[in-house]
């Protein structure tokens, strides 16, 4: 009787991989909704204006920033199978 003994150890690694690449894609969502929430910040007139001006600034880029973070992801997951 021949048994598979690789088999739990395939199986582990595939449910690493796919843990890595779900915390992976819930960051990116973080990332995306902290984005809107800066984006969604009004500019303000007088005091703090210079700081307030900077969160649509720092939201965009964490746009950008998510983007490429998910296209990488998704080039990850290409690869791995």
């Amino acid at each position: 009787m021949r048994s598979d003994l690789g088999f739990e150890d395939k199986a582990l690694a595939a449910i690493n991989r796919l843990t890595g690449y779900a915390i992976r894609s819930l960051l990116v969502i973080a990332l995306f909704i902290g984005s809107c929430l800066l984006c969604t910040v009004p500019a303000a007139t007088g005091e703090g204006t210079a700081l307030t001006a900077a969160f649509p600034v720092m939201g965009v880029c964490g746009y950008g920033i998510g983007i490429v973070f998910a296209i990488l992801i998704y080039l990850d997951m290409k690869k791995g199978k």
